[in-house]
């Protein structure tokens, strides 16, 4: 009897060592849409609503950050606007009453806003930017003093695995410019500083960071407590994680973040507490092999990878309304789509933001690069535009300038660059600052728009001073085709 009872003691023993037990025995889901627009209207579905629904940008990251501990803290949740989308019906399902819009007219547009107020109660708040609009986000708590969580809103990991913190606490998340020195506003409390002394050099209250966004997010989840089920989102590709604040605060979940191709230790370890898994967007944001590990299936042999192909984009159909022509999105004026002559939005404040950041990364490098042209009016462009044909001719005036409405600069996202020498100069291309100009735009959000040998589809002479910010989720698709926007959309 002894001997049976120890053979089954090492018969036990081995199974469990040749057991290969899943990474967490919890259930996985996988709330993912067509878009970030549609896994955000998923997202909507998985909880009690109340009668308020906040809105932001689905193409600027900034504003909902800074919206998600809000819209959890009175019971809402995110929805992601786009100028050719109505979510008049979606809104109606869930019969919200309040809608609040986070940011600005060039975030989300009036024309939204307009239809919104066809329906629901409409609140819109704003600031000059997103920094000013996370603290009068903060401002709408009835607590005192305001207290915060502080992260920096030059990048969106810290911010995200944040939010639901924060949430859970009754906090709100203020963006500041994490590599400056910075001031609270009056009544704010900074009781925690998310990230390291590489993206936030001064801290508030207690720090949560790690070695990266990884191990930073997983120590948040750590500093959460007790939870039975936890949220994986991209800490790369982020746009599908943009509404899923007020989710994860609901089921009282930390959010951790995941490389594409697999796992961090410690993300793998805040996971393997968890009795519900929730992953977050498609397969291009957490892959399908992260979803094998989390269940425990063996990794699939890579496969080789496949000759790059320029990327299609979805449907491209251009939308023209109020004078305006939009694709997927994105302002079109080129010789075919003009705007109207009253379209008077002055720069851009991503422009600025993201220029900033380019000059201050190119000057690190040796690169010292301004901005020589911004914004131009209707009247701006039509006087430069007869004075070119006054002195050239109708003919090569069409080369080098847009007629009035044509511009690209009226948009107010289209700037033309100078370095110290070639300013409006094809030399430019040839000097240091143009050739990495040419190389890295793409990385903050800026296109090349007129390249060289491209003139016969474009309509201009190559001009390598001219960028258009067309945002860091499509610049780097632009740039990789090779193409023009023309050829990109077919347009």
């Amino acid at each position: 009897m002894k001997k049976r009872w120890i053979l089954c003691s090492i018969f036990l023993f081995l199974f469990s060592i040749i057991k290969a037990p899943s990474l967490s025995q919890a259930a996985v889901y996988r709330i993912s849409g067509e878009d970030r627009y549609e896994t955000a209207n998923l997202l909507a579905e998985q909880f009690q609503w109340t009668d308020n629904a906040v809105v932001v940008s689905g193409s600027s990251y900034a504003d909902a950050l800074a919206a998600g501990p809000y819209a959890a803290n009175i019971g809402g949740t995110i929805f992601l606007a786009q100028e050719n989308r109505d979510l008049t019906e979606v809104l109606e399902k869930y019969k919200v009453k309040n809608v609040i819009i986070i940011g600005g007219d060039k975030a989300v547009p009036q024309s939204i806003e307009d239809r919104f107020k066809e329906n629901f109660e409409v609140f819109r708040i704003a600031g000059k930017d997103r920094y000013e609009t996370s603290k009068l986000v903060n401002e709408q708590t009835e607590s005192s003093p305001i207290t915060v969580g502080l992260a920096t809103g030059r990048d969106f990991p810290d911010a995200l695995s944040a939010g639901v913190f924060l949430a859970r606490q009754g906090h709100g998340l203020h963006l500041v410019d994490g590599q400056r020195d910075y001031t609270l506003p009056e009544g704010f409390e900074g009781v925690y500083t998310f990230g390291g002394t590489a993206s936030m050099i001064r801290s508030r209250g207690t720090r949560i960071e790690g070695r990266n966004r990884y191990e930073t997010a997983a120590n948040i989840a750590a500093a959460s407590g007790d939870y039975n089920a936890v949220v994986v989102a991209s800490g790369e590709n982020f746009p599908d994680a943009l509404a899923v604040t007020p989710f994860a605060a609901n089921i009282k979940a930390p959010i951790v973040l995941t490389g594409k191709g697999s796992l961090s230790p410690e993300g793998k370890a805040a996971i393997e507490k968890a009795e519900n898994v929730y992953i977050i967007g498609g397969t291009n944001a957490v892959s399908q092999r992260v979803e094998d590990e989390i269940l425990g299936k063996a990794p699939a042999e890579p496969e080789p990878p496949a000759e790059p192909k320029p990327p299609v984009p979805e449907k491209p159909v251009p939308v023209t309304k109020n004078g305006i022509t939009t694709i997927d999105g994105i302002i079109i004026a080129n010789k075919k789509y003009s705007l109207p002559s009253s379209y008077n939005p002055g720069l851009s404040q991503n422009v600025k933001d993201y220029f900033n950041r380019m000059q201050r990364d190119g000057a690190a490098q040796g690169h010292r690069i301004s901005i020589g042209s911004g914004f131009r009016s209707y009247s701006y462009q039509k006087s430069l535009y007869e004075s070119y044909v006054r002195r050239y001719g109708r003919a090569y005036a069409d080369r080098i300038s847009a007629k009035p409405g044509h511009s690209e600069h009226q948009t107010g996202l289209a700037i033309d660059i100078k370095g110290t020498s070639y300013y409006l100069n094809q030399n430019f291309a040839s000097t240091k600052a143009g050739i990495w100009l040419a190389e890295n735009a793409h990385r903050y959000g800026f296109i090349l728009r007129y390249p060289k040998g491209k003139e016969k589809v474009t309509g201009y002479i190559f001009e390598p001073w001219h960028f258009r910010y067309v945002g860091t989720n499509l610049a780097p698709k632009i740039y990789k085709s090779g193409k023009t926007v023309e050829e990109y959309y077919g347009l």
